[in-house]
């Protein structure tokens, strides 16, 4: 799962589980001077609650918390990933150049090919790999 920001891609695990004790502080100092205080748990709840969940509904950011929490994202995202930025600047994002790709990149064990080599008659290559 990525998060879009322009043309940079985050992973949004990186995102909960990265960065240091100070932007975390700095996370929850800046969010609580701007109305609700968000720590990374709930950057947390709000992935999964609000944006995984609810994307189709549209209200994934109907409220301040939930503005917050988009920014925050976004403020996480960029500092993890070693770009100098003020949470006003991640405040600043257009919205309009922020995206998600829920797609999970990682592959699985249960989503391999039941039909294996050995399964497949001669000539059979409904097991190949497309180009």
């Amino acid at each position: 799962m990525k998060l879009i920001i322009g043309t940079d891609e985050y992973d949004l695990l990186s995102i909960l589980v990265g960065g240091t004790v100070d932007t975390h502080l700095e996370l929850m100092d800046v969010t609580k001077a701007a109305g609700a205080e968000i720590t990374v748990k709930r950057l947390r709840n709000y992935l999964v609650e609000d944006l995984i969940k609810n994307t189709e509904a549209g209200g994934h950011i109907d409220t301040r918390e939930k503005l917050l929490c988009f920014a925050g994202l976004i403020f996480m995202a960029r500092r993890n990933a070693g770009t100098v930025v003020t949470f006003d600047e991640a405040r600043a994002t257009p919205l309009d150049t922020v995206a998600f790709n829920w797609a999970d990149d990682t592959p699985r064990e249960d989503d391999a090919d039941p039909k294996g080599p050995a399964d497949s008659a001669p000539g059979d290559d409904s097991a190949a790999t497309p180009v």
